[in-house]
Formats: C-alpha cells, structure tokens, sequence
C-alpha cells in the first residue's frame, strides 16, 4: 500500500510538472507571437506617416529626435535588418513592458552617433541578432523619414552586469539582447556604412 502511495504521488508530480512545462512553453509561445504582431502593425502605422525615406547626411548631435504617437506611446525610428528580415518599431524609451512590445531606445541619440537599442530575445525582435557578421547591412529610419545606414562591425558576448561596457566604445549603433537563459548579453556593434 505504501509503495503505491509513493507510486502515485510522484506520478501525479510527473504529470503536474510537464503541463507546467506545456503551460510555460505556450506562454512564451503567445509572447512571441503578440510581440509581433503588436510591432507589425505599429511599424506599418508608422510608414504611412512617415515621409518618403532619404539618406542622412549630417550629425546634430543637439537635436532632439522626432517622435511618433502610436497608442499612447512614442517611437522614433524604424529598424531595418534586411539579412533577418526585420523592420521594427524602436520605442523612445525603455521599460519591461515596452520590451515585450517593441525594442527600445536604452540609451543615447542617431543624431549624436551613441544610440543603444534593446530588444527581448523573441523571434520576431532580436533572437538571430548573433548570426549577423561583419558587413552585414543595418539602417535606421528616423521620424522625419531620415535613413541612417550600417554595417555591422562587432559582435560582443558582455556579462549580464556589463552596464557600462554596453555604452561604452565608439559605435554609432548597438543592438542588444540577451541569450535565452539570460546567462550573457549578445551586443551587435555597427559603423556608420560608407
């Protein structure tokens, strides 16, 4: 009787822990897929008011950049990886909650040449940002429908706790997010493309 007590009881544990595994796995399923969709269609509100893309040629440094009001939150460009297939919305600023929504602008300006954008690690943000290589083509259109264009120049494994070293450096443009166990943060470093 007692090893059929034992018996049960970690067989009903087996079965809670897999449909605990399922439920995770489908949550994480449902993120993915809200995250893009939600960027979808922010990204495509966006390109209707946005005017008729030109290539930068300047540095403002001083100037603010324009933002976009899309359902209560501002956006202020739009980021194009054509090798992943990618066009997102970056919000204005960063937030937990915005980062299942969109990536975000985590620190500095396109204009000043120090912008640093994160983005969860969902498929349809950044998960594949790490198979980009040197060369590989990025652009960044702003409100005004200004495009910035580069070339990826650096991939980076930095520690979770690496703050600093992710704004440190010389890089027009870095995009990051986390591997999928959160164990290191992947930073893909651009140049401005000539």
């Amino acid at each position: 009787m007692k090893k059929t007590n034992i018996g049960n009881f970690f067989l009903t544990l087996g079965v809670v822990l897999l449909l605990a595994c399922v439920a995770f796995i489908g949550y994480n399923i449902y993120q993915t897929e809200n995250a893009n969709e939600v960027s979808a269609q922010i990204a495509s509100e966006i390109k209707i008011t946005v005017p008729n893309a030109e290539k930068a040629e300047y540095n403002h440094p001083k100037t603010e950049m324009p933002e976009k009001q899309v359902d209560g939150t501002s956006y202020i460009a739009l980021l194009d990886i054509p090798k992943l297939k990618l066009t997102l919305p970056v919000a204005s600023t960063w937030s937990k909650a915005q980062l299942k929504k969109t990536p975000c602008c985590y620190s500095g300006s396109l204009y000043a040449d120090n912008f640093v954008i994160a983005g969860h690690n969902y498929r349809s943000h950044f998960k594949h940002i790490s198979k980009l290589v040197n060369g590989d083509s990025v652009r960044l259109t702003d409100m005004n429908g200004t495009v910035f264009e580069y070339e990826v120049d650096a991939v980076d494994v930095l520690e979770p706790t690496a703050i600093e070293e992710m704004t440190a450096g010389n890089w027009p443009l870095t995009l990051f997010t986390c591997n999928p166990s959160g164990t290191y943060r992947i930073a893909v470093r651009c140049r401005a493309a000539e």
